[in-house]
């Protein structure tokens, strides 16, 4: 049995150490790096508030639009508010479902709405003067407030809840400011006064408001679905495209590089199909259960283009980076994690060239493709496609280097070393 070297009696000690000293030092300013990128990109995101812009709308012009829209002048003067703008409603032709689309459709990256609905005032004062028109008297009907819960859940509570807060105290403010007149008008008329003690609602609280949920969202699905999918997508693609190259790697000597490449490219093109098509039908089964087949295929195929397209950008950093491919994989993890984890809204403007990654465009895709909210396939799709080639086109021309690099590294081997003949020669010459 040969004998053991101590490693502190090594030769090779320094040199050893030398390079796990460099290898801890590069990871610890990596993980520095890329820590300092993702929480910087949810540090102070009340400073921009105002890029969630949110309309507010009169199509009353009574007593209701008026008190209405001068209290929401005071809240937008508030810091760090949401960004209230106060179009007439002239330009949505009077018509709340124009404004009900462009919240839609995040025109102009609207995010909210609240309008205030047209006759509003007239039904309440006459609610107020005649109870024959009481049954059919609604308050909750004066104020509407619009948003799609589906477009990014992550932003509900700082759109809708503080928009849910808002209305409820204009709701209660609009009460107080109102009680001295209508108890007044209840001290000249009788009829006030008996409407008033029949319904005390129509002073304790004679307007409220409606919420207009247009995409509701179920937050168990979304995430199985978009983002935690799409990371063990993700990682199983890092652990594969490892296990593919170890095994590839053991015939690399009696295979041709051609051979090489579609091995590596079948199996994990393959593979990739294989895993997507099983999670989605895992979805369907226990999460998306009401999904037409269409919207079905239409999930797998949003699925299969990411993790392959991740697959082909792995393999490449597999065959330029080698042992390095770590490093990458967490940069560009992380990279794609702080726009589909988080709102680019409210981020600073860093961060805004972060709407390019694959990872954002497949999880905006399947919030549209499961709840039909925010509807961006136009730009999503295509994106992801540009990806899937652009990754797939990398894995190619690495892979082409690399065959040449070892030609040229066979070529010189070849040529420093003399074949068998030579060295019979110079034997024969000697002797």
């Amino acid at each position: 049995m040969a004998a053991t070297t101590p490693f502190l009696a090594s030769p090779a000690r320094g040199m050893i150490i030398k390079t796990l000293i460099i290898s801890h030092v590069a990871v610890l300013v990596l993980y520095f790096a890329a820590m300092c990128i993702y929480l910087g990109a949810t540090f102070q995101p009340e400073v921009y508030s105002s890029n969630l812009k949110v309309k507010i709308v009169d199509f009353d012009h009574g007593v209701v639009g008026a008190t209405f829209t001068q209290f929401m002048r005071g809240v937008a003067s508030q810091p760090n508010a949401l960004g209230y703008e106060f179009p007439p409603s002239s330009e949505y032709n009077d018509d709340p479902r124009e404004l009900s689309r462009q919240v839609d459709q995040g025109t102009d990256k609207v995010y909210a709405a609240i309008y205030v609905r047209a006759g509003a005032s007239s039904a309440y004062m006459n609610a107020l003067r005649d109870s024959t028109t009481l049954p059919s008297y609604n308050p909750a009907a004066a104020l509407t407030m619009i948003y799609d819960e589906s477009r990014n859940p992550l932003l509900n509570g700082r759109v809708a809840a503080p928009l849910r807060v808002i209305s409820t105290t204009f709701v209660g403010m609009f009460a107080t400011s109102r009680a001295p007149k209508v108890l007044s008008m209840a001290l000249n008329d009788t009829q006030v006064a008996t409407i008033l003690l029949s319904h005390p609602y129509m002073i304790a609280a004679p307007v409220s408001f409606t919420i207009q949920n247009l995409h509701p969202t179920l937050s168990s699905v979304l995430s199985p679905a978009t983002n935690v999918g799409f990371i063990y997508g993700f990682v199983f693609c890092f652990v594969l495209v490892n296990v593919i190259w170890a095994i590839t790697d053991t015939i690399s000597g009696t295979t041709s590089a051609k051979d090489i490449w579609l091995i590596r490219f079948t199996c994990l093109t393959v593979s990739t199909f294989i895993i997507t098509l099983l999670y989605t039908i895992l979805l369907s089964i226990f999460q998306l259960q009401w999904l037409s087949a269409g919207r079905w295929f239409a999930v797998w195929g949003v699925m299969f283009l990411l993790i392959s397209q991740s697959g082909y950008i792995l393999a490449f950093a597999m065959t330029t980076m080698g042992t390095r491919t770590a490093f990458f994989m967490i940069l560009y993890l992380v990279s794609n994690i702080i726009p589909a984890f988080n709102s680019l809204d409210i981020m600073s403007r860093f961060y805004q060239w972060f709407y390019i990654w694959p990872f954002y465009h497949a999880v905006t895709a399947l919030r549209t493709i499961v709840f039909d909210s925010f509807d961006q396939l136009h730009i999503n799709l295509p994106s992801l496609v540009a990806w899937w080639i652009f990754s797939l086109g990398l894995f190619i021309l690495s892979s082409v280097h690399r065959h040449r690099q070892q030609q040229k590294q066979a070529q010189q081997i070849n040529m420093t070393t003399p074949s068998s003949d030579n060295k019979e020669v110079e034997m024969q010459g000697s002797v």
